[in-house]
């Protein structure tokens, strides 16, 4: 009688995550002229070894961190009725 090995192969399809960030407000206000020194992470990746970047905006930036650097510099207009500070609630993440 002879042998018959069977091989069977099952492949797992590797279902690949999509790579998101979720923008979050920090907890200490921008203040017009003075660098901003909030160490918040403003920025988190679904995934680890991510890396961060962003363009600045008005003086702003996002590091590498997730967390906003830099000197704002906003016009009157574009800071609205409270001229001192502003808290950007936009869902886009940018500063």
């Amino acid at each position: 009688m002879a042998t018959v090995s069977m091989i069977i192969k099952i492949q797992l399809q590797k279902v690949k995550t999509a790579l998101t960030a979720e923008p979050h407000n920090p907890t200490t206000p921008v203040l017009e002229g003075k660098p901003y020194t909030n160490t918040d992470v403003v920025v988190t990746a679904n995934k680890t070894g991510v890396t961060i970047s962003s363009t600045p905006s008005h003086g702003l930036s996002v590091n590498g961190q997730g967390q906003i650097t830099g000197t704002p510099s906003f016009t009157p207009e574009e800071w609205g009725t409270d001229e001192e500070k502003n808290c950007d609630n936009s869902s886009d993440g940018k500063p």
